[in-house]
């Protein structure tokens, strides 16, 4: 900043993040700043003497995603001028997804975040020019394990966005790219380089950038290198390496002989820079390549697929709109299935490539970088550069989505695996979370489809091993695709077989169903479609089956009392709102018999005592110092020692049991005597009612289940 026309500056950016790029000054105020910058959007009302940086917004423009294998898993990712980071894909904390769960696993402008898949501490990422480094989760310090050239010989080139690639065939096994292709085994301590220069090694693109005054080598200007790796998942030692200078590479003998196969690919502009290689999950000779043209201003679409090893390629672009082509994926469980990611969104496939649409639902436009396919849970997650990770949970529903499927009357999708997380609440929950993106549903999610609108709503029946339907959902009367998602819990039954539900304030939650296999059954009309769900238990924590009944049966009687009360307590109000009507009408008459007055009089002297015990005035603290200091009320303490029981992995604790044993007969004692005064004094009122020609309270039901 200048105050002297420009003849002396200084800087005022402490605190914001570098590599600036757009600035707004208030014109009714100059020392009101907005800074846009690689971090994001930095504000200042002070000229800069202090920024407040916005964390309210997802902007972040991620280059490529990486995920574990941990429950919940989580994704990483490499961010422009922004670090690599890594996240969580759901929280346990009904939060949702905030800031604080996010951290960095390195510094510079990251790239590439790869975990190996058997030990989640452990992950590779990189920044500009393959600032390679080995991240352990253990002690949150990365190990540099960069290849080196000897300084007797020339450097390596590295692209600024250089690959890290973990082999399908053995998590030990780490390729990354240069000019060469070097593999590690040990985790990075040496490097085998197991190729030549498959670049073109053109040195008209090797030349200093910048000048004449300052050079500007940063690293993006890095050209002639390997920039995308894959190895067949179905053949170990055939890989695929594509160069930013139009290179499509191919080894079947694991780098000991490599075929350049890009003049085999018809009309593709030479030198394309191939931006992702996607060899097959499920034919050795069979890889998809896209290519980007758009850094010398072709911004065709290139797409192609070769299923002999690269001999010949036929072109896969079919109805794709304008748009560069960053990445391809193939389906880990349908061949047919294909994912591109666009500069400017995500199209699949159903076809192999014939023909493709949008999924772009609610994702905002934006280009899209990278896209992975998490093979235990199946969700589709895409990094996108400019609004950070986004994704589509479990996608069943376009794997199993064929023609046949499609024609049919309905159709129940395969069931993912589901787990009984109990979630909990450790976040401020007064104030709103700077940032908190949506929780996923947790549960098992059921999918169907229907091609019309069904006459009848369908049902979906949750059945245990002996047949037993333990859970019931009702489905929209409605066409297309419907996503219900089932909790995990169970109506339980009392003693004498009665369903209880828990009572709609939440205090007190169904138990969880037994971890293993269910039955769901959804039925259309008089079709009836059934699929294999499993429940697995939270793995946090081990509870024994036999704990798991007893909490459960505890449950189901705190369960059972709190019923109890909340029919007393709705019976007693209904009392009470009968007994002001009545004394409404009887102010409007001048003639009210004595006889009515006292019988009434009686009357309620007797209930409100009652009405006192079951529903007292003061709540908490703002009632006597009795029923602050026991914690509430006799119904708030049985929904209380209900929540407590209810949410927490183990068997009730003695004191809980003792509690229990005096709350219920605490409970039974004035249900009791409650349903005796119903039963005895409103008919002896309503005696007196009649008699004089008014209208007599009307009863309210034996309170029992």
């Amino acid at each position: 900043m200048s105050k002297d026309m420009g003849k002396k500056f200084k800087p005022i950016s402490g605190g914001t993040h570098p590599d600036h790029h757009a600035l707004w000054i208030d014109p009714s105020n100059p020392l009101h700043l907005i800074d846009g910058n690689d971090g994001g959007i930095d504000i200042t009302y002070d000229g800069g003497k202090n920024w407040h940086a916005i964390q309210h917004m997802a902007l972040a423009e991620v280059y490529q995603i990486g995920f574990d294998m941990r429950k919940p898993y989580y994704v990483y990712c490499g961010l422009q001028d922004n670090g690599s980071w890594g996240g969580p894909s759901a929280s346990i904390d009904t939060a949702g997804i905030t800031n604080a769960d996010w951290y960095t696993i390195g510094r510079g402008d990251g790239f590439y975040a790869q975990v190996d898949p058997t030990d989640p501490n452990i992950i590779y990422r990189n920044s500009q020019m393959n600032g390679l480094s080995r991240f352990d989760m253990r002690i949150k310090i990365g190990k540099t394990v960069r290849p080196q050239a000897s300084i007797k010989e020339p450097p390596y080139r590295f692209n600024w966005n250089s690959p890290i690639y973990i082999s399908p065939h053995d998590p030990k096994t780490v390729y990354t790219g240069g000019n060469y292709l070097f593999k590690t085994t040990n985790g990075g301590h040496s490097w085998e380089i197991i190729s030549p220069d498959l670049s073109t090694n053109d040195p008209k693109k090797q030349k200093d950038t910048g000048g004449p005054i300052t050079m500007d080598n940063t690293g993006a200007e890095i050209h002639c290198t390997i920039i995308t790796i894959s190895e067949s998942p179905a053949e170990k030692g055939v890989i695929w390496c594509g160069t930013d200078d139009g290179n499509v590479q191919i080894t079947r003998d694991g780098g000991k002989t490599w075929t350049n196969v890009v003049k085999k690919i018809r009309s593709l502009p030479p030198n394309t820079w191939c931006s992702r290689i996607e060899a097959s999950h499920f034919e050795a000779g069979t890889a998809y390549a896209a290519f980007d043209g758009h850094r010398h201003d072709d911004y065709g679409t290139y797409v192609y697929k070769t299923t002999d090893y690269g001999t010949t390629w036929k072109s896969i672009k079919g109805n794709l709109p304008f748009g560069w082509v960053h990445v391809i994926r193939e389906d880990l469980k349908n061949k047919n299935l294909l994912f591109v990611g666009t500069e400017f969104g995500i199209y699949a496939s159903l076809d192999g490539g014939l023909s493709w649409f949008s999924l772009k639902n609610n994702l905002p436009t934006a280009a899209v970088r990278d896209i992975a396919i998490h093979p235990r849970e199946n969700d589709l997650i895409i990094g996108t550069h400019g609004m950070g990770v986004w994704i589509m949970d479990d996608i069943a529903l376009l794997q199993e989505m064929t023609e046949e499927v499609f024609n049919s009357g309905s159709y129940l999708f395969n069931i993912r695996a589901a787990t009984q997380f109990l979630r909990s609440n450790t976040r401020e929950f007064f104030s709103k979370q700077i940032y908190a993106a949506k929780n996923p549903s947790f549960g098992m999610t059921i999918t169907s489809y229907f091609r019309t609108k069904p006459e009848e709503r369908p049902e979906v029946f949750i059945k245990d091993s002996k047949g037993n339907t333990i859970f019931k959902l009702k489905l929209l009367k409605r066409e297309g695709i419907q996503k219900n998602t089932w909790n995990l819990r169970y109506v339980p039954k009392t003693k004498e077989g009665k369903q209880i539900k828990p009572s709609g304030i939440g205090f007190i939650e169904s138990p969880f169903v037994a971890s293993g296999e269910y039955t769901v059954e959804l039925v259309v009309g008089d079709q009836k479609l059934m699929k294999k769900g499993i429940v697995y238990p939270d793995p946090r924590f081990q509870m024994e089956e036999e704990e798991r009944i007893v909490q459960r049966d505890k449950i189901v009687e705190v369960m059972v009392y709190s019923k109890k009360m909340g029919l007393s307590v709705t019976a007693t109000r209904n009392i009470r709102r009968q007994l002001e009507k009545l004394d409404k009408v009887l102010k409007e008459k001048e003639d009210t018999p004595e006889a009515v007055r006292t019988a009434l009089k009686k009357f309620d002297e007797k209930f409100a005592k009652l009405e006192e015990e079951i529903i007292p005035k003061g709540f908490g603290y703002r009632g006597s110092m009795e029923m602050a200091l026991r914690g509430g009320s006799l119904s708030q303490l049985v929904m209380m020692l209900g929540a407590s029981i209810s949410g927490y992995p183990s068997v009730p604790t003695k004191t809980e049991l003792s509690q229990l044993k005096e709350l219920s007969e605490a409970v039974n004692a004035l249900v009791s005597k409650f349903n005796e005064f119903m039963s005895v004094e409103i008919p002896k009122l309503n005696e007196i009612l009649e008699e004089h020609n008014l209208k007599p309270l009307k009863a309210p039901k034996k309170v029992s289940l």
